[in-house]
């Protein structure tokens, strides 16, 4: 593992307020969530206003309370924006993932071991792998987060390895194909505790591979960004599907396959990503727009939820992973004894966080 230093850049912002919230009269809402506004300074028609007349939410929302009328897009923020930036490190994920977060589930103990490159090369590779599902399971799932760091921007590279069998399985399944999860990335959104009932908001990325039919001939890419939303009665299991995308290219077996990927959470938001196989690059991404919260309804009695001093709170990019059904997973194992794939090289490119100057 390569590790370095971090670099923090702090810089006076003023921006100007978004679109006049809907759900709240004389409400905006400032462009950029994830900024410590405890410090904010509120302009209205080119004059500061006193903090007695606005009340400001933790997802940057000022709701002003006196009677004074706003010209038309005359509402600024004006604070400092803290940014940490995150120097590279890599790990090729021959015989170590100690710096990664694990969680697994579905099988008796991990489901992943280092094991020669199935192309023959020297060296070896991660692989994940399931040859018996618990009788409790209700899925499997082996994956590995970059979960230390609470980022709200990153970029990084892994290569994936698809083995001709498993495809073959895969294709022979008797239904379609929409959940086989392999990246992905999951944030929450106004909690200190991480427990859902000091949460309000967050989001949920997926990538994985899909079959579109029962009698689909290939494999292509899957791409779904949600948003989730609050019910103060029952958690964060409320769910936005903003844009669902199969990929035009399928997905090549028996060969190593790079996937490079560009994510950032806000308004707007990022999930791009970039395929990288013997057939050249290709470009595959979803709008992300307002992809971890929608501020013009998120009612301001969530409030008294809020737990923590900074509305970003964590994240966790899936670099790897294989996450699926247990019913897929499970024929799989009859057909071919095993549901597996391998991964190599990861690579952090570049990653950064806006506000949490504190938490490592």
């Amino acid at each position: 593992m390569r590790k370095n230093r971090m670099l923090i850049e702090t810089t006076k912002v003023k921006t100007k307020a978004l679109k006049k919230a809907i759900n709240g009269k004389n409400t905006y809402q400032c462009e950029d969530q994830f900024a410590d506004l405890s410090e904010v300074v509120i302009y209205r028609n080119g004059r500061r206003v006193k903090p007695e007349n606005y009340t400001l939410f933790k997802q940057g929302k000022v709701q002003f309370n006196d009677c004074e009328k706003v010209v038309q897009g005359q509402v600024f923020f004006e604070y400092d924006r803290n940014v940490k930036h995150y120097k590279p490190y890599s790990n090729d994920l021959s015989c170590d993932v100690s710096e990664f977060q694990d969680v697994h589930n579905g099988a008796e103990g991990m489901m992943y071991s280092f094991v020669p490159d199935p192309t023959g090369e020297k060296r070896n590779v991660l692989m994940i792998n399931c040859k018996s599902l618990l009788k409790e399971a209700s899925n499997m799932r082996q994956q590995f987060s970059l979960a230390k760091y609470p980022l709200t921007y990153f970029k990084d590279r892994i290569k994936f390895f698809l083995p001709e069998d498993m495809k073959e399985a895969m294709l022979s399944y008797p239904k379609a194909i929409t959940w086989f999860s392999i990246q992905g990335s999951w944030c929450n959104f106004g909690s200190s505790t991480g427990q859902k009932t000091d949460m309000y908001s967050g989001s949920a990325n997926s990538f994985g591979i899909s079959k579109p039919a029962p009698d689909s001939k290939e494999l292509y890419f899957h791409l779904l960004c949600r948003r989730r939303h609050c019910d103060v009665n029952i958690g964060l299991e409320n769910y936005d599907d903003l844009n669902d995308e199969l990929s035009s290219f399928l997905v090549k077996a028996g060969e190593w396959i790079t996937i490079e990927r560009e994510w950032k959470v806000g308004n707007p938001g990022i999930c791009n990503h970039t395929i990288i196989d013997s057939e050249g690059r290709h470009e595959f991404y979803v709008n992300a727009y307002n992809s971890v919260c929608d501020p013009e309804n998120e009612p301001e009695r969530y409030a008294d939820r809020y737990a923590g001093t900074n509305p970003y709170n964590v994240c966790f990019p899936f670099i790897c992973k294989l996450y699926t059904s247990k019913e897929l997973a499970q024929y799989c194992i009859d057909m071919i004894g095993s549901c597996y794939l391998y991964y190599k090289d990861y690579e952090l490119i570049e990653a950064e966080n806006v506000n949490a100057l504190n938490k490592e």
